[in-house]
């Protein structure tokens, strides 16, 4: 979508979005993973991951501590590389760093740097692709007025709240408009309220900009609010053992009926694991 699109549409808000399949299966899938291993030494973290993701799509990765969701999204940003079997995005097998250039991380800590104000923050991306000074400050206008920081352009990290950083970073990771926006975790260190509002933000510009994401996290609650598909890991070594479709409207309120039941299926998937970790690890 154009930078003149995003801003027309920024202050609308996100009301009911039903779920529809959008042809969105009858496409090649934006992410492939076939085969994914990967380990450390003699620690086997991951084996025989396979993943497709749609464009568009917002995919979950959810598990206990240690399965191996993160290191998958190291692999997934290009600061990693699997040990066996293949990754495709947008048709390029096994992508080399540079050809992953549209893809961008969030990461849990917002790691805004501390003597740069929310703009020059935002900006950094842009500064490094080398992009031009008009066009950079107007993509980073537009990004905070998504966001809803366009006030506190000018000022600096500390002056900020926990939810307003965070929404710093999701401007600093959206400001070079990725094909994949990657998430750690973004949220987890924010009360409950203030997540909720980040949620609500994400899927707001996930409306507007339509993207791609993919994100970990260990709170079920947080996979049914916002996926269209959540995959669960098993423990180490880590592999997916089933992909859940999220089939409902958006927004999903936790009072839901629907959005309830959803949660309590995905939690007894998540306590039923058919393939135990080994005795010792």
């Amino acid at each position: 979508m154009s930078r003149q699109a995003v801003s027309a549409q920024a202050e609308t808000k996100c009301l009911v979005i039903p779920f529809v399949d959008r042809g969105l299966k009858k496409a090649p899938p934006l992410i492939r993973l076939q085969g994914i291993c990967k380990s450390f030494g003699p620690l086997e973290v991951l084996t025989n991951v396979d993943l497709q993701v749609q464009a568009g799509e917002i995919t979950a990765l959810i598990g206990s501590s240690g399965c191996g969701k993160s290191t998958l999204l190291n692999i997934l940003a290009g600061l990693d590389t699997q040990d066996h079997g293949t990754y495709t995005l947008a048709e390029r097998r096994n992508p080399e760093k540079a050809g992953r250039q549209r893809v961008a991380y969030m990461f849990q800590e917002d790691r805004l740097l501390p003597w740069r104000t929310v703009q020059d923050n935002v900006a950094l991306g842009l500064e490094a692709a080398r992009v031009e000074k008009t066009e950079r400050h107007c993509r980073v206008y537009d990004m905070l007025k998504l966001v809803g920081l366009e006030e506190f352009a000018g000022a600096f990290p500390y002056q900020l709240s926990g939810g307003m950083r965070s929404r710093a970073a999701l401007a600093r990771s959206l400001v070079v408009e990725p094909e994949v926006l990657l998430l750690d975790e973004p949220f987890s260190k924010l009360d409950s309220q203030t997540r909720s509002q980040m949620h609500a933000e994400l899927l707001n510009i996930h409306a507007v900009t339509g993207m791609t994401a993919v994100f970990v996290t260990h709170d079920v609650e947080e996979a049914v609010v916002l996926a269209d598909n959540v995959a669960v890991f098993a423990p180490r070594p880590g592999r997916i053992t089933e992909i859940v479709p999220v089939e409902l409207a958006r927004p999903r309120s936790l009072l839901d009926k629907s959005v309830t039941e959803q949660i309590r299926s995905l939690r007894g998937k998540l306590s039923f694991n058919p393939y135990p970790a080994p005795s010792g690890g």
